[in-house]
């Protein structure tokens, strides 16, 4: 029988380049030169001594020594050739594992805007090898390496070192040096960089007790920088520095990103899926001070939508509301273990995941994280794998102890490795940071190796963190059982305790960050990043001291109010990049799963596809929504909000008692207008957030 062997592809069908014509006659002229000298100096008798006074083993001939040199050129010139022609012929090799080729793709250092120069004291010795290697592969150039030394600053350690996968400390060595960094935007996009072996062999010199890192920055000068920078493990590398290519067909130097293409066959899904993360945590978002180099890039390559909030601001309720599509008044899932409606009668057959197994492409689906339920009806299909695991930042699994979001990252990574690949799949990533290990001592826990970051950053205060935004809270916020004060007290007071627990929240974002980059780089190096709808976002927002308060469940942007960011591979190039301000809700992203894998939305849920903003936006949608949380009196009260651009009505129904921000003139909502709003305006509000009630409760599409 005819066995089909598939190897790399074959040299004898691939065209000579002159360059390689060149190194093939001068190795051959080199060795004729060597030959003809050599046979012409033998024949003449004539020998000769380095030293005559040197002992007997060190004599040799000057025929010898000519043969040598002439030998090493040949030599010399092999080495040269074969690191040209692989530069040449890497884009033959994209989708071949070639061992001597490193891959370093672009990615920005993010800087910061507001700030500018900024002084970086370092508590340690950070040794960085910088190696600049600007490649062009259609040109066939190679350009000169140099090495020095330069202690980066916080925010440029964070996109090289943020992705650690191992609990190890990676940052192992540090010096008492105290420099100044200054910190400026890039005018030009990072060019996709390609080194060769011989580059990557080359680095190692300049590495500091066998540590390389690497990073690609971008100038108005140079446009290919790359920094070969690694801590102890290879997957730092991968995970924090490299920004791959968007297809491994293009040669490695385009810096285009792939057109939109006609969906062939069904498209694969990635939820990441984190917990209490304020919309203000993103660096996409204008924050200068928290570092997601990898989730920024995202939004770069997808759409930001900057509108996107909750429909019920707590965790167990929201996630209820992801698997189902539907308000909490409709799924009357308000309880993390016990009447669990979603669950009884055909209702979980319905929902996000058993619809995804039940399609005709039967998706392989994977869960990993925080679910925050008993476990789904053994009866109906829902995972083809899964593992649930939350409430704290360290787990032992098997004898082996990891903080939570390392568990994240290598289920993720094992469920890509073993995938059936003739499936499409959706894996969700559902984390459990940011959220604080309720009644622990030290609330938020990163992982040890994180634990530099933020050293020399200070996080400033929001700025409706003051006493006076509390005092103006309505009254019954003020009984001590009030469970947002309560926690506010434990995290953000004093001011050094504000300081310790917000740099270990960044510091807990950073590493999600990592892992959604790790997850993301894994996907192209299985080639299917381009067939792969990629979502970020989170259960609920988080305040952060913002009106004297923390956590949830109320009814202010810090809580309601959600980063999302999609990738999509049907994704216009003229929408990427861009921020959207129309107002998307967690009831909209069962539907926009099922939509983007070619599944029918069922009735029963209540939301809609978000895609069809980029796609064909729809001149109807929606231009408010209502906002529900049920609590008890006194920890968090029963609070219903009506959101329109320019206005937010807020009801707490237990104390008949109402608020108006002006969402236009007063952004942060520290001015309630209720008592200067006339009648009518009045009644009109009341009366939408009625009908916006009613049809919510009745399953309405939203």
């Amino acid at each position: 029988p005819q066995t089909t062997v598939t190897s790399l592809p074959s040299i004898a069908n691939r065209k000579t380049t002159p360059q390689q014509t060149a190194f093939a006659v001068l190795l051959l002229i080199s060795l004729a030169i060597g030959w003809l000298v050599d046979s012409a100096m033998r024949s003449s008798g004539h020998r000769g001594a380095i030293s005559r006074s040197s002992s007997p083993k060190a004599r040799m001939r000057k025929t010898d020594v000519l043969m040598i040199g002439l030998v090493v050129m040949a030599m010399l010139c092999v080495m040269i050739g074969v690191a040209k022609m692989t530069t040449l012929q890497l884009d033959e090799y994209s989708n071949h594992t070639v061992a001597s080729v490193l891959e370093a793709s672009k990615i920005e250092a993010k800087t910061s805007t507001k700030r500018g120069s900024m002084n970086v004291k370092d508590d340690g010795k950070v040794s960085a090898a910088v190696v600049a290697a600007g490649a062009s592969a259609a040109k066939a150039t190679e350009r000169q390496q140099e090495s020095r030394e330069q202690p980066p600053n916080d925010k440029q350690r964070a996109s090289e070192s943020a992705n650690d996968s191992t609990q190890t400390s990676a940052t192992s060595t540090i010096s008492t040096t105290s420099t100044t960094a200054t910190a400026s935007k890039t005018s030009t996009e990072s060019a996709h960089a390609v080194i060769s072996s011989a580059v990557a062999t080359n680095a190692t010199a300049f590495a500091d007790s066998g540590n390389i890192t690497g990073k690609i920055r971008s100038s108005s000068n140079i446009v290919t920088n790359a920094t070969i920078n690694t801590s102890a493990t290879a997957t730092m590398l991968e995970n924090l520095s490299n920004d791959t290519t968007a297809s491994s067909s293009k040669s490695p130097s385009t810096t285009q990103q792939s057109q939109p293409k006609e969906q062939k066959e069904p498209m694969n899904i990635v939820l990441f899926y984190a917990d209490d993360w304020s919309f203000t945590t993103l660096g996409a978002r204008g924050n200068d001070y928290v570092m997601t180099p990898r989730l920024d890039q995202m939004a770069k390559e997808g759409m930001l939508f900057d509108q996107n909030c909750v429909t019920t601001s707590i965790c167990m309720v929201s996630r209820a509301t992801l698997y189902t599509g539907q308000y909490a008044s409709r799924h009357n899932t308000w309880n993390s273990y016990e009447n669990l409606t979603m669950y009884e009668g055909d209702n979980w057959e319905h929902t996000l995941y058993p619809m995804l197994k039940k399609s005709p492409h039967d998706y392989h689906v994977g869960f990993f994280g925080k679910w925050h339920h008993h476990d789904p009806p053994k009866n109906v299909r829902t995972f083809d794998e899964q593992r649930f695991y939350q409430h704290s930042h360290f787990k032992t699994r098997n004898g082996v102890t990891k903080h939570i979001t390392q568990w994240n990252e290598d289920d993720g990574m094992e469920f890509l490795d073993q995938r059936p690949k003739d499936r499409p799949f959706m894996l969700t990533i559902s984390f459990f940071a940011t959220h604080a290990e309720d009644g622990g001592k030290e609330h938020y826990r990163p992982m040890n190796s994180s634990k530099w970051m933020y050293a020399n950053t200070e996080v400033p205060r929001p700025k409706t963190f003051t006493e006076q935004h509390w005092d103006d809270m309505p009254y019954f916020f003020k009984h001590r059982s009030n469970f947002g004060r309560g926690r506010a007290k434990k995290r953000y007071y004093p001011a050094e305790q504000y300081q310790e627990v917000m740099k270990n929240t960044y510091r807990m974002a950073t590493e999600v960050d990592a892992t959604c980059g790790k997850i993301m780089d894994e996907l192209e190096r299985q080639g299917v990043l381009n067939n792969t709808m990629v979502i970020f976002t989170t259960d609920n927002g988080n305040f952060h001291g913002q009106h004297g308060l923390a956590e949830k469940w109320f009814s202010l942007d810090e809580s309601l109010r959600v980063p999302l960011i999609i990738k999509d591979p049907r994704m216009p190039e003229t929408s990427k990049g861009k921020k959207n301000e129309d107002f998307t809700l967690s009831i909209d992203l069962a539907p926009t799963i099922l939509s983007a894998a070619g599944v029918d939305v069922p009735d029963r849920m209540q939301g809609r596809d978000i895609a069809q903003l980029y796609l064909d936006p729809p001149t109807d949608w929606r231009q408010d929504f209502w906002y529900e949380w049920v609590g008890s009196e006194n920890a968090f009260p029963t609070n219903y909000a009506l959101v329109k651009k320019d206005v937010k009505y807020i009801l707490y129904p237990q104390f008949d008692y109402e608020q108006i921000f002006d969402r236009n003139k007063d952004p942060f909502e520290e001015n309630d207008v209720r008592n200067t709003t006339d009648d009518g305006t009045l009644i009109q509000l009341r009366q939408r957030m009625k009908e916006l009630q009613q049809q919510a409760t009745a399953g309405s599409k939203m």
